[in-house]
């Protein structure tokens, strides 16, 4: 996970030294007024309209492919004879490949470029997903989810490439938070999804299982999402036919304005940064509880209400915490852009405070209602803290010579956590336990996260 969830980057502090920028450019290319005059708002909304809507389409197909293992769990299991700790290796073999893809895959884009290169990315890990409903047993199960993260592994990082090829940085937080969105939204949707599909499953192929029928539904919606992007989805900007030839040249130079450290990108050097390795350790503890969170939500509200509700039922409940992580990460992300880059660390704190609140509570009550409400509690902490985080990551990368080798080996060393998170879930006794830990967890994050604020080079948190 791009995982791989919502993440809202704000890469200028002010709205007058955007509208400067923009004025300036304008200026220069003699596009200020007049019946030709080209509007930097009306060019970046109309690429917002070309760019974002396939993406948002694919980002959102990605996490239910992804994370859709969780809703099918407990159907696959009894199907197959797996036990909990091969479902929580299973869960956890995506991460080994998925984390180990992150660079090479970021190179790969680079030379086939971007649309191709996801668009075969989306194909490959939409088959990938459909070869779920394939499998017999132990060994197969861990090969094709160790496939599906090899795939899987290139699409967000190579999707802040791509974003980044048509929006100036003061447009590209919201063009990559709308996309990101799109997560926050797979999860929350993925039960009632998964739950519509076995409905109709039942109905129209009685005698296949039906858990296997999600696999292949939502395995081919992927490939056919990767096949219109390549399709219909712009290669650049002067292959975006609505725009004009004045608004071409605008968005060309607000691209191309920032300034880049200088000398080539040197990837040992990048690899040597303090701040890289306070930022991957961060990642990888706060990915324990994240990706534990995601793959056992659902077998741990059927357990908080002990067999008292249908199947069905408990897919329908486990939206419930995905709609406090929307809520956490739309509140949290909009008060970190309002108040400032100052804020954001303080803002990535409060977060964790919450993650780590909301797994205590579950880990302490007794009650059906507290122990849900703990995880919804931990789950706006868990995702409201994307936003501020990564706009800090993103910020301290821009000070390197190789940016997105900076950001995809973050996310690709701290993704280890998605394969330990799972697996921690199954090995204590007890939920409360596993609740406990992963509340720990959220605490020590921070302490490690201000170890890459100490060590900064662009003034990570403060002005």
């Amino acid at each position: 996970m791009a995982s791989d969830s919502s993440i809202a980057i704000k890469l200028s502090d002010t709205v007058s030294e955007e509208e400067d920028h923009h004025t300036h450019l304008l200026a220069e290319e003699g596009l200020e007024d007049g019946s030709n005059s080209a509007s930097p708002a009306g060019a970046v909304s109309k690429l917002r309209f070309l760019i974002l809507p396939l993406m948002f389409l694919l980002s959102f197909v990605s996490y239910l492919d992804r994370t859709n293992l969780a809703f099918v769990a407990d159907d696959m299991q009894d199907s197959l004879g797996l036990n909990d700790t091969v479902y929580s290796l299973g869960a956890g073999f995506f991460f080994v490949t998925y984390g180990s893809m992150q660079i090479p895959s970021n190179r790969l884009l680079t030379r086939f470029g971007g649309v191709s290169w996801i668009s075969f990315l989306a194909v490959s890990w939409g088959l990938s997903t459909c070869g779920m409903a394939l499998i017999t047993g132990e060994w197969s199960f861990y090969l094709v989810r160790a496939t599906l993260g090899f795939f899987e592994a290139g699409f967000f990082p190579g999707t802040m490439v791509y974003l980044r090829s048509f929006f100036a940085t003061e447009d590209f937080g919201f063009a990559y938070s709308v996309v990101m969105s799109a997560t926050c939204l797979a999860l929350m949707t993925g039960g009632p999804v998964i739950a519509g599909i076995e409905a109709l499953s039942t109905k129209f192929v009685p005698d296949f299982d039906t858990w296997r029928t999600c696999f292949i539904v939502q395995g081919g919606a992927a490939a056919f999402v990767g096949v219109l992007l390549y399709v219909f989805q712009p290669r650049d900007i002067q292959s975006c036919k609505s725009l004009t030839p004045q608004e071409k040249t605008l968005v060309t130079r607000q691209v191309n304005s920032v300034k880049e450290p200088p000398g080539e990108p040197n990837l040992r050097e990048v690899m040597s940064l303090s701040t890289l390795w306070y930022f991957s350790i961060h990642w990888l503890v706060f990915s324990l509880p994240y990706w534990g969170f995601i793959y056992w939500a659902p077998k741990i509200i059927d357990e908080i209400e002990a067999g008292s509700v249908s199947s069905t039922a408990v897919l329908f409940l486990s939206s419930i915490p995905y709609t406090g992580a929307v809520m956490g990460n739309l509140t949290i992300a909009r008060l970190a852009e309002k108040y400032g880059p100052s804020t954001r660390f303080s803002f990535v704190g409060f977060a964790m405070f919450l993650a780590a609140f909301g797994f205590f509570l579950g880990a302490v009550s007794s009650s059906k209602t507290s122990k849900l409400a703990g995880l919804t509690i931990a789950g706006a902490g868990l995702w409201g803290s994307y936003g501020p985080l990564w706009s800090m990551i993103s910020q301290e990368a821009s000070s390197t010579t190789d940016k997105g080798s900076y950001m995809a080996a973050v996310n690709g060393i701290g993704t280890i956590g998605g394969f330990i998170g799972p697996y921690v879930v199954s090995a204590f006794d007890t939920r409360a336990e596993s609740f406990a830990f992963f509340s720990g967890c959220a605490a020590l994050s921070m302490l490690i996260l201000a170890g890459a604020v100490k060590d900064s080079k662009s003034g990570l948190g403060f002005k």
